[in-house]
């Protein structure tokens, strides 16, 4: 696999976020929603969540 292989393969948003990122030092995040429901979707704080996945 080549080593740009990851980057080859991002989403627009990732990748836009990845160029602010570089160009303004700061960690900046884009979420295209609620932070809860983004981090129930990445798998992220599945025990502390609160959030209750939409029936779909």
């Amino acid at each position: 696999m080549p080593q740009n292989f990851y980057n080859q393969h991002l989403g627009f948003f990732c990748k836009k976020e990845d160029q602010l990122q570089k160009q303004s030092k700061l960690n900046l995040f884009i979420r295209l929603g609620d932070k809860r429901h983004v981090d129930y979707l990445e798998g992220k704080n599945l025990r502390q969540s609160s959030f209750v996945a939409p029936p779909y």
